[in-house]
Order: structure tokens, then C-alpha cells, then sequence
């Protein structure tokens, strides 16, 4: 696990939370970036997630649909079903 991408991916969280859907992505592109890079795919996934549901947010249905099946193809490359369930929530 990547702790600044942990770190980026919480204030993702919070800006998101708090409706700023353009600070979130920003946080949430950049905790995938180091999560991508240090290969921290189950973590990929959840911020895969996280950017579509900005994607359904912002109603861009096809980016988000993408993005939950780049999402979901992670969980099952890394054999978590409790991942499959939560792409499939």
C-alpha cells in the first residue's frame, strides 16, 4: 500500500463528500497515478471507483461505465471477490 496515495485518496474522499467533484477527481487522479506505479492494484480499483462515481455525478455515463469496468476486472484479476461485490454495489 502506497501511503501518499492513501493520503491523496482520503482527501479525495473528503472533497467528495463535500460536493467539490473537481478537487476529488484532481486527488483521486493522483493517488491513481502512484498506486498505478507502485502496482497497488486493489487500491487502483477503489479509486477507479471513486472517479466514477465523479463521472455519475457529473452524468458522463459512458466514462463512468469504463471506469467501473477497468474497476471490476482489477478485483477480479486479484481474486477479491469482496472487491466485486463492492463494484457490483
Amino acid at each position: 500500500m502506497s501511503i501518499d496515495g492513501s493520503i491523496l485518496s482520503q482527501l479525495g474522499l473528503i472533497a467528495l463528500n463535500e460536493g467539490n467533484l473537481d478537487d476529488a477527481e484532481h486527488y483521486f487522479r493522483r493517488s491513481l497515478a502512484i498506486r498505478e506505479e507502485v502496482q497497488d492494484k486493489p487500491s487502483e480499483g477503489a479509486d477507479l471507483g471513486y472517479l466514477a462515481r465523479i463521472a455519475l455525478a457529473r452524468e458522463i455515463f459512458e466514462g463512468a461505465e469504463q471506469l467501473l469496468r477497468k474497476s471490476l476486472q482489477i478485483a477480479k484479476d486479484v481474486g477479491g471477490k469482496q472487491g466485486e461485490g463492492i463494484v457490483y454495489s
